[in-house]
């Protein structure tokens, strides 16, 4: 009996935990207890030299890949921030770093001199409110907070009026807040510049991040029908603010398309309706240097992303780093691609059906020679050597 008893408790329990884990009110919670654990992400004095007077460098942003062997096989801010803190190592600077929310460091470096803080997040702001005559400079990978908030509020009315189900917010507000801005001397931003004119800042510059690149990809030479009627997402957190509930409203009422999902972190959101359609495949997280990436590149034309909110999404770039043709909508952070992808002027299921119908008859030679142009420039403007170029054009401007 007892035995019985504690399966019952126990599989309550279970039942309660993931009811709670779609809620704005466990994320919450989780966020506070987050904040609070014992710092596990700082590492201090990278390029000291004890035999010279050097200055000192706060960044918070992520320090994980200090502690990765293969830092390239993660997202490609792994590899960026190694090339960023090898630019302040150039410069004669003694580093600390730290994730970009881990408050647990604060207690250790609140009374540190420093002479540049650079990044974003809790600790950014922390570190600049109490320091406001350091120069510093905020990292912003992510669009304004107060039009992505917007436009995610937008997104989340539009999935219940479609679905009768409430969702939360995923993307807005866990990095970037408006208050982060407030003691920002500086700002290199990823998104839409005009965005971040209303705070003011000595610098407002931009930069663009990086793709991934598989080593192992060959040039596609023909695109065959059934490849223009078959559609990438590539995304992460975030299905609803990244518009794949909508593709899934399109996909499921035209059985000639399909629709290959990567990256999809919160499965039951469209569990249901994913396992209804012989149409619709979800491949779950997706190594980029894996031979499974290159299948799936090239059973694709396009990669369709209504995203509402992005700066310029490193998943578009890595997939036009390969010659998968975007769908993007306009104004949302991305515009700087220009003629290179083809444009969304809205995201209503009946208007995304419509354009993708559209692309899907467009010739196919057409379409090849549009997709070697966007890699070859993709190439070119999104790979690391860029990056860390533009990186250090920036920063000579700042410091």
């Amino acid at each position: 009996m007892n035995d019985i008893v504690m399966m019952v408790y126990k599989q309550v329990k279970i039942t309660i935990k993931n009811v709670l884990k779609k809620t704005k009110v466990y994320m919450v919670i989780n966020n506070f207890f987050q904040f609070q654990r014992p710092s596990l992400s700082l590492v201090c004095n990278i390029n000291i030299d004890y035999t010279k007077k050097q200055p000192r460098i706060l960044i918070s942003y992520i320090s994980d890949p200090l502690r990765n062997l293969r830092a390239e096989n993660g997202h490609t801010n792994f590899l960026e921030v190694l090339q960023i803190i090898h630019f302040y190592i150039s410069k004669g600077f003694i580093i600390d770093i730290t994730n970009a929310n881990d408050t647990g460091v604060l207690s250790y470096i609140k009374n540190t001199k420093y002479d540049f803080i650079f990044g974003f997040g809790e600790v950014f702001f922390f570190m600049t409110k109490k320091n406001p005559n350091v120069n510093n400079c905020i990292y912003v990978t992510e669009n304004a907070p107060d039009f992505s908030s917007e436009k995610e509020s937008e997104r989340i009315k539009y999935f219940y009026e479609r679905h009768g189900r409430k969702v939360s917010y995923l993307r807005t507000g866990v990095f970037f807040k408006n208050e982060h801005f407030k003691f920002a001397n500086n700002a290199i931003v990823m998104g839409i510049e005009s965005y971040f004119k209303k705070f003011n800042f000595n610098k407002l510059l931009t930069i663009n991040p990086t793709g991934h690149r598989n080593t192992n990809f060959t040039e596609v030479y023909t695109i065959s029908e059934r490849m223009k009627k078959s559609f990438l997402w590539f995304g992460s957190t975030g299905a609803v603010h990244k518009g794949l509930d909508i593709l899934i409203d399109v996909v499921q009422r035209n059985h000639d398309f399909e629709l290959h999902i990567c990256g999809l972190r919160e499965k039951y959101l469209c569990k249901n309706m994913m396992q209804k359609y012989k149409n619709i495949y979800n491949h779950g997280f997706i190594d980029i240097n894996s031979q499974k990436f290159i299948d799936i590149i090239k059973l694709v034309a396009f990669m369709i992303l209504p995203s509402c909110s992005e700066a310029m999404s490193t998943a578009v770039l890595t997939v036009a780093r390969h010659g998968v043709l975007p769908l993007l909508l306009r104004n949302v952070g991305m515009d700087r691609l220009t003629d290179h992808v083809f444009w969304l002027d809205d995201f209503k299921v009946e208007y995304i059906e419509k354009k993708m119908r559209e692309v899907s008859k467009l010739d196919s030679d057409f379409l090849l020679q549009k997709s070697h142009a966007l890699q070859k420039y993709a190439d070119k403007e999104f790979c690391l050597t860029t990056f860390s170029e533009n990186f250090k054009k920036c920063m000579d401007e700042i410091l």
